[in-house]
Formats: C-alpha cells, sequence, structure tokens
C-alpha cells in the first residue's frame, strides 16, 4: 500500500538556471586582493648595472624602483615592468625570474627591454609577487626570452598587410599558440599586428611560424591568403591559419575576403571540473541538474545549408574534457541546441533571451535563430518521479524502483495495460500448477519533456531491458485470496521464466522484479480455506480519540506512547462486530479499549470506553488492520545508532535493530527572503513571527536557530522518544556566545512547558540530551542567567502570537507529504 511519508526537508525549490552567454569583446582580468603586493629583486653580476621601472594598469608614466619597493595591488589588473640596462650590460635571463604567480610565468625579455615594458595580468590566485631581474654581460640562456630569435638584439623584420577583412598576424616559436609560446615582439604590448609595422626579436635565420587570425567575435571568410607572393592553402571559421616561413628582411601578407560579426554562447554543464577561478563559474554560465550541446548550425532560416563542419570544437557539442561550453555563432545562423536533463529531472522552461526555443522532432533539441547579440539562456529543470501509468482494469496503482545509473536523463514511465494473449496456453504451463488470473503487457519508456511542464507532449523511448532488475509493485483492483503469488513472464518467443513476487493481501499489492518488459501474467496458489469475512477498522485522516487524547493517524505515534500504526504480522481481531450496525469493541491492551459504530447519519465513530467521540468521515471499505505497538522497544533487539546530516549535525540513540535511519534539522531561521517569497511568505510576516518566538524566549538568551529535529524509519514514521545525544555544528555566530540553550516549543498546546536543556561546548558542537524530538529554539549568552526584572504585563500577548506565529509557520512551510510504495 502506498504510506504517507512526512518530509523532513522544507522549502525544496526549483533552480530556474539560465545561461547568461555574452561575453565582451574586451579580455576581462582579475583584480588583486587585499594585502597582496609586488616587490622587486635588483642584482649586478660582473659589474653591470641597471634600472627597473614599473607602472599600473596601462597607465602613462613608468615610475623607478628599488630593493625596498613594494607595490600594493589591491585592485591592481595588470603590471608592466621595464628594465634598462646601463652601458654594455644586458639582462641575465638565467638569472632572472618571477615567483608568487597562480602559474609558472617568466619574463618575454625582446619587451623587458623595449620602451613599452613587458606586461603582467594579475590571476585571482596570485599572492606576493616577487620580480627578480639581474643585470650581466651576457644575456643566459634560460626561460622563454626568446629561445632562438628571442635573445636581445634578434632580427627585425617589416611587415606590410594587404587584407579585405579585419586580421591580426603574430609570429611564434611553435604552430600551436600556448602558454610556453615565444611571441616575438611586434613593439607594442599585444604580441599582434593588426596593420602594416614591424617584428623584433627574430632569429637571425631559419623558419618561424606566421599565425594570420581573426579579430575577436569575427568568422572570416576567405578568398585568398598569400605571404610574399606565394598562396597559402586555408580554412575559413574562428580559428588561425599558422604557416612555417623563412626568416626574412621583409614580410608581405595578402588576404582576400569577407568577415561576419559573431556572437558568444558560453555554459557550463552540470557536474564540470575546472571551473572555479574563469568566467564560467558565473552563475548565469552554470547549468544545474543537466547538460547542453551544439548539435547542428545552419547558414540562415531561408536556405538552410548545413555549416555545422565550420564550428570549432562541434564533434564534441563545443564542449571541452572539463565539461565547460563554448561556441561563436554569426547572427542569423540558425542553431540546433541539445538540453539533457539529469535523471530525475525534466525540462519545464527554456528560452534564448525573450525568444522561446522551439523543440525539435528528435529528442531533446530545440531550435533558435542567432540574434545580433551575445545570448541569455533561460532553462528551468524540475525535480520529476517516476510513474506508473495502469491502464487495466485489474490494477488500480503501482510503483517502479530502478537501480542506480539505469537512465542518464529525464524520468521512467512504467505502463501497464491489458494484454491480449493468444497463447494462454504457454502462460499456464510455465505457471507450474499455479492458476493464472490477469494478462498485463508491461512496458518502460525514458521520458523528456519539451521544454514545457506538460507530462503529455513529450520526446519518449521504449527500454527493452536493464543492466540491473527494477522492482515493481501492482495494487490489485480485487483481492486474491492466498499468499502465494507468482509472476508469468514471456521473455522472447516460446521462452518463459516464473517470477518469485510478494504478496500483502491486506494492502493487494504484489511486487516483483524484473529486467525486460513484454507480456506477464499474474498466478496464485489456490487457497484451501473456505473464505471467511474479516473486518477491521479503515481510519481516515480525520483525528479520531484514544483514552480521550486525539491522536494524529497520519502514519505517525500518537500523542500518548499507547499504540501506533506499523506493518506486522500482529493482526488485532475486532470483537462482537456486526456489519449492519458497524458496532464493536476493540481492546488494544489492558490500557486501551476502544468501541466503532455508526451514528445516525450513517457516519463512522470511534470512542474511548468513557464515551468521548470524535467523528469521522464514512470511509468506505472497511478492510484495514490495527496493529499492536509496544509501550517500549524491549520486545526488540536494539542497537545503537548514529546519524549525521547535510549541515555536519549529530544524533545519536537506540532503536530496533536493523533499521535505516533519517535524520534532519530544519532551520527555519536560515531560509533567504527569496526562497520566502517563492513559499508565499511575506517577508514582513515572517519577521513578525520570529520577533514573536525571539521574544517569548529572550529571558534564556538571544535566538540563534529555529529548529524542527526529525529522526524517521525505514516505514516512514517519525521517532519521537528518546533519549537523544544530539551534537549541533557551530555557526560562526554561536561561537560569539559561551552559555547555550536549547527550549522545546510545544505549539499547539504550550508555547514552552518544560524547562530549557543546557547544552555544552565541545570542539566545533554544542551538546545536549533531548528526551524528546520536536520543535526547538536555541538561544545564547554571554553572562550566567538572572532573575528577569522589568515590565512583563505583556507576557501573555507574546505567548498568544508566538503560539500563532509557530502554528502558521508550521502551515505554511511543510511540503505536501511525499507518497512511496511500501515494501
Amino acid at each position: 500500500m502506498k504510506t504517507r511519508k512526512n518530509i523532513a526537508r522544507l522549502l525544496s525549490f526549483l533552480m530556474v538556471l539560465s545561461l547568461l552567454l555574452g561575453i565582451s569583446a574586451a579580455p576581462v582580468y582579475a583584480v588583486g586582493g587585499e594585502g597582496e603586493t609586488a616587490s622587486f629583486e635588483i642584482q649586478e653580476a660582473n659589474g653591470q648595472t641597471g634600472t627597473v621601472q614599473y607602472k599600473l594598469n596601462g597607465g602613462e608614466d613608468f615610475t623607478p624602483v628599488d630593493a625596498n619597493t613594494s607595490v600594493d595591488l589591491n585592485g591592481v589588473t595588470s603590471i608592466t615592468i621595464k628594465a634598462i640596462p646601463s652601458g654594455e650590460a644586458q639582462v641575465n635571463q638565467s638569472h632572472s625570474s618571477i615567483t608568487g604567480t597562480a602559474e609558472a610565468v617568466t619574463f618575454d625579455y625582446t619587451q623587458l627591454i623595449s620602451d613599452t615594458g613587458w606586461t603582467y595580468q594579475i590571476q585571482d590566485n596570485d599572492g606576493n609577487i616577487t620580480f627578480t631581474i639581474e643585470f650581466d654581460n651576457n644575456s643566459g640562456t634560460s626561460g622563454t626570452g626568446g629561445g632562438e630569435g628571442g635573445t636581445v638584439g634578434g632580427k627585425t623584420a617589416s611587415v606590410t598587410i594587404n587584407s579585405d577583412v579585419d586580421i591580426a598576424v603574430q609570429f611564434r616559436s611553435t604552430e600551436e599558440k600556448t602558454d610556453s609560446t615565444v611571441y616575438y615582439s611586434t613593439g607594442d604590448s599585444s604580441d599582434y599586428l593588426f596593420g602594416s609595422g614591424s617584428v623584433s626579436g627574430l632569429p637571425e635565420s631559419g623558419t618561424v611560424y606566421l599565425a594570420i587570425e581573426p579579430l575577436l567575435f569575427a568568422s572570416n571568410t576567405y578568398t585568398s591568403i598569400a605571404i610574399n607572393g606565394t598562396s597559402k592553402e586555408f580554412h575559413n571559421g574562428t580559428d588561425a591559419n599558422v604557416y612555417e616561413v623563412d626568416v626574412l628582411d621583409s614580410y608581405t601578407i595578402e588576404v582576400s575576403g569577407a568577415s561576419k560579426e559573431s556572437y558568444t554562447i558560453m555554459w557550463t554543464n552540470s557536474g564540470a571540473t575546472n571551473v572555479e577561478g574563469t568566467d564560467y563559474a558565473s552563475s548565469d554560465c552554470i547549468i544545474g541538474n543537466g547538460k547542453a550541446y551544439v548539435k547542428a548550425v545552419y547558414d540562415n532560416a531561408t536556405n538552410m545549408n548545413d555549416i555545422t563542419n565550420t564550428i570549432t570544437n562541434i564533434g564534441n557539442g563545443c564542449v571541452d574534457g572539463d565539461g565547460k561550453g563554448y561556441v561563436a555563432i554569426e547572427a542569423g545562423n540558425v542553431v540546433d541546441f541539445a538540453f539533457i536533463p539529469d535523471y530525475g529531472f525534466q525540462l519545464t522552461a527554456i528560452g534564448a533571451n525573450d525568444t522561446q526555443l522551439t523543440a525539435q522532432v528528435t529528442q531533446n533539441e530545440f531550435r533558435f535563430i542567432m540574434p545580433n547579440t551575445h545570448i541569455h539562456f533561460n532553462a528551468t529543470f524540475t525535480p520529476t518521479e517516476d510513474i506508473v501509468a495502469a491502464n487495466s482494469a485489474s490494477i488500480s496503482e503501482g510503483g517502479i524502483a530502478l537501480s542506480d545509473n539505469e537512465l542518464t536523463g529525464g524520468s521512467a514511465v512504467l505502463e501497464v495495460n491489458e494484454a491480449i494473449v493468444p497463447n494462454q496456453g504457454d502462460f499456464e504451463a510455465a505457471a507450474e500448477g499455479y492458476v493464472v488470473s490477469e494478462y498485463l503487457d508491461i512496458s518502460l519508456y525514458n521520458v523528456f519533456y519539451k521544454g514545457k511542464n506538460d507530462a503529455e507532449d513529450v520526446w519518449r523511448s521504449s527500454v527493452e531491458s536493464l543492466n540491473s532488475p527494477a522492482e515493481i509493485t501492482l495494487k490489485l483492483q480485487d483481492g486474491i485470496d492466498t499468499e502465494t503469488v507468482k509472476i508469468v513472464h514471456e521473455k522472447g518467443v516460446g521462452e518463459f521464466e516464473l517470477l518469485d513476487a510478494a504478496y500483502n493481501p491486506e494492502t493487494q499489492e504484489i511486487t516483483f522484479s524484473t529486467s525486460s518488459f513484454s507480456n506477464y501474467a499474474i498466478a496464485y496458489e489456490e487457497s484451501g480455506n473456505e473464505q471467511t469475512d474479516r473486518y477491521a477498522i479503515f481510519f481516515t485522516d480525520a483525528p479520531w480519540m484514544v483514552d480521550g487524547v486525539k491522536v494524529d493517524i497520519e502514519g505517525r505515534e500518537p500523542d500518548v506512547e499507547l499504540m501506533r500504526w506499523v506493518r506486522t504480522e500482529d493482526v488485532i481481531s475486532l470483537t462482537n462486530f456486526d456489519p449492519d450496525t458497524m458496532d464493536a469493541v476493540l481492546i488494544v491492551d489492558e490500557n486501551v479499549t476502544l468501541r466503532l459504530n455508526v451514528d445516525e447519519n450513517g457516519n463512522t465513530r470511534l470512542a474511548d470506553v468513557d464515551g468521548g467521540v470524535e467523528v469521522l468521515p464514512p470511509s468506505g471499505a472497511m478492510i484495514f488492520s490495527v496493529v499492536k505497538k509496544p509501550v517500549d522497544n524491549e520486545e526488540f533487539e536494539t542497537e545503537s545508532y548514529t546519524l549525521t546530516d547535510d549541515k555536519g549535525n549529530v544524533i545519536s540513540l537506540t532503536y530496533e535493530k536493523n533499521r535505516e535511519l533519517s535524520f534532519t534539522m530544519i532551520d527555519y531561521l536560515a531560509f533567504s527572503p527569496e526562497e520566502l517569497e517563492a513559499a508565499g511568505i511575506p517577508q514582513p510576516l515572517y519577521d513578525s513571527m520570529m520577533e514573536g518566538i525571539a521574544n517569548a524566549t529572550k529571558q534564556h538568551g538571544t535566538l540563534l536557530s529555529f529548529y524542527e529535529i526529525q529522526v524517521e524509519n525505514d516505514d516512514g514514521f517519525l521517532i519521537h522518544e528518546g533519549p537523544f545525544y544530539i551534537k549541533i555544528k557551530m555557526t560562526d555566530e554561536m561561537k560569539e556566545y559561551d552559555i547555550f540553550k536549547i527550549v522545546y516549543l510545544d505549539v499547539e498546546d504550550n508555547f514552552a512547558t518544560e524547562a530549557p536543556i543546557t547544552l555544552t561546548r565541545d570542539g566545533e558542537y554544542l551538546v545536549g540530551t533531548l528526551e524528546h524530538l520536536s520543535t526547538y529554539a536555541l538561544v545564547g549568552d554571554n553572562a550566567p542567567t538572572s532573575p528577569q526584572t522589568g515590565d512583563n504585563s505583556n507576557l501573555g500577548l507574546w505567548m498568544i502570537l508566538s503560539v500563532l506565529s509557530s502554528c502558521l509557520i508550521i502551515a505554511l512551510l511543510v511540503i505536501d507529504k511525499k507518497k512511496k510504495i511500501v515494501k
């Protein structure tokens, strides 16, 4: 049967995940942090000297430095260093270095001694940077100081650029542009030529690499590229064309073609790595609970010519090995993106800027036209449970539990339909003497929403088999008079298997495991006993009474420790039951006797023997079980449990052996204004309620937290009675106090009927023992508790306000109970 499970989590919000995909054409640099500095070590060797100067953030004038110079880098994005050797001196590359940077960095010595100097861009992870520069009578040999061509006094060549498109030209020592590549100086700090000019520091002979690149955000279409009159092969797109050329005195570069401006999209898929400290760490880039990939690009909506192969890294969907996505697309291009939710989530809303994306025929693909701007994806991924669609007259509902990693995304739908089986004789033979009663066609589908919250309009694909068996529960419309049930499965043509199944006659549920889906039959063993009527109490959601005390029957323990509702074979029968008058007496134990009858209006009533009656609505079917609860745990073998929640809080208790328990501490004070607003709770109302609670507990100290503490067993029941040894992880705010008390809040009857419990500090925890679990306020103080003085005339008003406020918090914040199939 389906039981009601109290959700210990409050305000579990859907994250609206969006991708802000525009980035500026200008580079984005980090800035130095508070307290970070740059210092200089200027060394002299063999009688050679020189001076060093610096400027910050590309300023106009250089400032001389000495060994005592310390530069504050707070807010600084770049520092430019210039070395000026005296006389015949040179910078010794072997003995000059940079320390304190996030990654290994070396000087570009050609720029270091140029008039413009060498510029270092400050990184997020930099510390205190030290620049060491030695002047000597030789240049040294280590570092990237130009390699062959980077030595002082290298060759200088003139460069003439004639181009129809916007390009940048760079001279390198290696074909690939990496952190260790030597960039030969063009006379400015960019290492690129954007027009005719000169390049210095080239080797005296040999070869170098000449790179021709489109400008940032441009996609060039070339018709010809020639260097010194020799035509070169080329490719179109956003990547550089790189050529190995001889070292010459001059170069003439001629390029014809056209440029189109492109706009960028960048995103971070769920589970991406190496994101911290990069632009991909922005919340606007992160896709939570899903992944995105570029699938195809077309030139425009009219021609729809496929230009996918011109897009960089399209083979991986424009996503790198870390899970970070980037693509540059021309305005007017048609782009197909795939958005794939993680398993247990569905994409319920998707747009690009103000334009909705159009779902395509292919699963998880959406199409849009690139605008004349960087775009911003708005994606909403909603948690979605697997469901069972029962379309058979014999099955009312059901459940399915899949093993981990069976489905990579979306959710599952198990369809149960009536099957037309021409080979019933084969099923009966495979049943091995069991009686075959129902034939079912059971199918499993992996479904994905089409970017809207519509469970009917979905992509779905059939799942023929699983790697590990799934557990399936089917609830019968009509029960079977037996406790022995089997499942006959037609695995293939002429191939059958007989599966074990568990059947609960009280709930009329069958549970079995299977790893493939086709036709099934329910088979059972006939009972040799004549069926007799069994009557018990069907409890509704209405309250009822036990010995005059109101009891919550929603799967929870009563307020008095006399009975609870659990799954057990120890069923207590009704005595003296008359199905016509509905009168009966139920003796639970020596402490509890219940009477069941019907009033003149047909309403079922449950009363204690003293006559205290609580009216219940009509219950309909009368098949249910009332079971006895032991007064304590002595009838069970017990063991000690220690549980930790996701905030690091710890609780220890003794409970029935071999149970699975969960532990949560919900702090009502921890919710943000945005979370409260999303839950429909106005901030002023919340503040007013919390002010009432703070005032009602202020005699004990300052309100630090307002907890709902819960421990739940694997049957879905909350465990109230202790003792419980609890350890509360301290926050920075708590550490400001040295006296701590936890106050029990009874929000239904009395506000604080028990004396506060003093907690002691143990390292990073507050520790103490609770006799029961419920709602508690944690207060802190810095002085011994002393008698309160002053006007307490409004204390009763505060008590009433606090009670009403607390009740309203509970009513507003508790999420509707979640259903599950009980095995």
